[in-house]
C-alpha cells in the first residue's frame, strides 16, 4: 500500500486506487500520514480540519472519519501491508512505514540532491532543480524545509 499526498490524496493497494471517501475524510487521512507513527490528538485534528470555528459535533465527525477510514483501509488489506489506523487515548496514530508515503520519499530525494549539490556534482544541481520544481506550485514550503533554497 502506497500513499500519495503530493497532489490529490490517494491510497494505492496492489495497484488499485482505494476510495478514501469525502474531502474532509481524505484531509484527516493526510494529516495522520504527515505524522505517521505519532499520536495525533483528536483536538489537533479538529483544529486542522476547521481552522476558523469547529462545529459542536467536530470531535464526533473526526471519530466518524477515522472509523470510515479504518474500514476502507481494512477492506484494502492494509494490515497485510503493515498499515493500521489505531485509536490511542486522546487521539489516533497511523502506523505505516514512512517510505510508503510519497512526501517522505520526496523529502529523502531532496536531502540526497542537496548533498550532491553541496558536493558540486553536476547531476546533483539538475536533480535538485527538478525535484524542487515538481512541487513548488503545490507545496512551496518543502524545498525550504529540505534546505535547498
Amino acid at each position: 500500500m502506497e500513499f500519495q499526498l503530493l497532489g490529490p490524496v490517494r491510497a494505492i493497494s496492489d495497484g488499485r486506487q482505494v476510495d478514501l471517501g469525502v474531502r474532509k475524510q481524505r484531509f484527516v487521512l493526510a494529516m495522520m500520514l504527515l505524522d505517521a507513527n505519532k499520536l495525533v490528538p483528536a483536538d489537533r485534528l479538529v483544529e486542522l480540519t476547521w481552522p476558523d470555528e469547529a462545529p459542536r459535533s467536530a470531535r464526533g465527525v473526526i471519530h466518524t472519519h477515522i472509523s470510515r477510514l479504518r474500514s476502507v483501509l481494512n477492506a484494502a488489506d492494509a494490515e497485510r501491508h503493515g498499515v493500521a489506523l489505531i485509536s490511542n487515548g486522546p487521539g489516533y496514530m497511523m502506523k505505516c512505514d514512512p517510505k510508503r508515503i510519497d512526501v517522505n520519499k520526496f523529502m529523502d530525494l531532496c536531502t540526497e540532491a542537496g548533498g550532491l549539490r553541496r558536493k558540486r556534482l553536476g547531476s546533483g544541481c539538475s536533480t535538485t532543480r527538478w525535484l524542487c520544481g515538481t512541487v513548488r506550485r503545490s507545496r512551496p514550503s518543502l524545498p525550504k524545509r529540505c534546505g535547498l533554497v
